[in-house]
């Protein structure tokens, strides 16, 4: 497989004030991102008959046939870009139907999946730290309703020849502001002042590779858009937050860390060192727990940080993920850490790790770091990949850039282009060398602590 078989694709907002807007849709296909088109922001459906004609003109004009895929992002609140409330069976059967309306529009534009996310059992604007503030009971039967609600959507699509796929989350989240907050905004621009850089439980699920197994097992007509900033999320959580023990209770202090967990809990998570303190009380394991840590390798409790039931890493959540799972496409990232310590003005700056376009100067002023984050990243994406094409084949790429200037976030324009097409390229290297062997290559001492045991 060549890379240029491979597509790549960046999502679109298509709709503002009830109107449609070709604005984005314009740079993307400029860079050559076919379009992901937000289904969250659209509230008129005569935005849709104006995007068909949109793609159709272009796909004209081109000589090519263009291929459209939909996403309904449930946690992303930002006019044009989502909604923070779509998260019921109802409005993701009303997002299917405006799928199946676009496609009947025509043939001329090939119809990709219909990306139903799962949510969260919390809402996303409450602040929790890294405690939960459900059990066992709760997240259970919120994982069920998940299951039940993509599982049916998927059927529905199934039957009008429609497919419908879901993206794996990560397992700790972050300070969401609706309000932006000037000093965050300042801070990290391209973050609009809604996000800081501490984590936060807010139970979202389908995080981690042994629960993806069960779902996948239970709605085998979904397919997997793999996030491998998510997945590196929850490995990096569950390198610190794990039982030494599976299955055994056991109260955690800080003092019982290695080193390398130490590192994580002081310099990514920005946590309380104190030797002392109990990083987490797990000291009794009811039957309903053990039965839980069976079915979802973690163990949750109200008041408590989620617990994996065995230590996680880079490595082995990839290595676990069951070949049965069809993959959409695959979101590489940019990411290293969830968050990382930059240096300003001789100031330690905390930042946001993710959805970083690149390592570009304007995200990360010191060029040591700059230069030894880029080089991990490249290490880490190229190993990984070559492990997702040999082992499911690789069908597309998915991206999502978070790129921002002085007044916050970008979503279209000059700035947009430019570092889109960084990023895309830097990609593209990366790919390429990671399909250059047929056979899977060696795991590489990248020196990143939840990578692999040996890092």
């Amino acid at each position: 497989m060549r890379k240029l078989e491979i597509p790549f694709s960046a999502p679109v907002g298509v709709e503002k004030q009830g109107a449609f807007i070709g604005s984005q849709l314009e740079d993307r296909l400029a860079c050559g991102f076919q379009p992901t088109i937000l289904l969250g922001g659209i509230k008129n459906p005569y935005t849709l008959v104006a995007l068909h004609s949109f793609l159709v003109k272009h796909s004209n004009e081109k000589g090519k046939r263009l291929n459209v895929d939909f996403v309904a992002n449930l946690l992303d609140p930002r006019e044009g870009q989502g909604e923070p409330t779509d998260i019921g069976l109802e409005d993701s059967l009303r997002k299917l139907q405006l799928v199946e309306y676009f496609r009947d529009l025509g043939d001329e534009i090939s119809v990709g999946s219909l990306d139903l996310r799962p949510s969260s059992i919390r809402p996303v604007g409450e602040i929790n730290g890294l405690n939960c503030k459900f059990g066992t009971e709760e997240y259970a039967d919120f994982f069920d309703k998940t299951v039940d609600r993509i599982t049916r959507v998927a059927n529905d699509a199934e039957r009008k020849g429609l497919r419908v796929s879901t993206q794996n989350y990560h397992k700790s989240s972050f300070n969401f502001f609706r309000t932006p907050k000037e000093e965050l905004r300042m801070r990290e621009p391209r973050y609009n002042g809604n996000f800081d850089d501490m984590p936060n439980q807010v139970g979202l699920i389908l995080s981690n590779t042994q629960e993806l197994n069960l779902f996948f097992e239970m709605s085998p007509n979904v397919n997997l858009n793999l996030d491998l900033e998510h997945l590196s999320q929850t490995a990096e959580y569950g390198f610190v937050f794990h039982l030494d023990k599976p299955f055994t209770p056991q109260v955690k202090k800080v003092k019982d860390l290695t080193l390398p967990e130490l590192s994580i809990l002081r310099h990514v998570y920005a946590q309380d060192d104190n030797p002392e303190r109990i990083l987490f009380d797990y000291s009794y394991l009811r039957k309903r727990d053990i039965d839980f840590l069976d079915k979802f390798g973690f163990i949750v409790r109200e008041g408590q940080p989620i617990v994996f039931n065995s230590k996680r890493t880079y490595t082995r959540e990839l290595e676990s993920l069951s070949h049965d799972i069809e993959i959409e496409s695959v979101e590489p990232g940019r990411q290293v850490n969830m968050f990382y310590t930059d240096i300003e003005d001789g100031e330690r700056v905390r930042k946001i790790g993710s959805h970083l376009s690149a390592y570009l100067p304007k995200y990360v002023k010191d060029s040591a770091l700059r230069t030894s984050l880029t080089k991990q990243s490249d290490e880490i994406l190229t190993y990984a990949l070559n492990k997702i094409n040999n082992k499911f084949g690789l069908k597309g790429i998915s991206t999502a850039y978070q790129i921002g200037d002085e007044n916050g976030t970008i979503y279209e324009g000059p700035m947009w282009r430019e570092e889109a097409l960084i990023a895309k390229k830097e990609l593209e290297k990366i790919l390429e060398r990671a399909l250059c062997e047929n056979k899977e290559g060696s795991i590489p001492k990248t020196g990143v602590m939840h990578f692999d045991d040996h890092n």
